[in-house]
């Protein structure tokens, strides 16, 4: 291994914000199915 120049440190970026984005679009998906398979298949709690 050998230790990164600060030209190449400066390159290195930008690896979050793809993680961040699909982590969302993620959650939004995954939160809109709940909406719709809660409205269209209702769980009682007390029944």
């Amino acid at each position: 291994m050998h230790e990164l120049k600060k030209e190449e440190m400066i390159e290195v970026n930008g690896g979050a914000n793809p993680v961040i984005i699909s982590a969302i679009v993620a959650g939004v998906v995954t939160f809109v199915i709940g909406l719709l398979e809660g409205y269209s298949n209702p769980k009682k709690c007390n029944n």
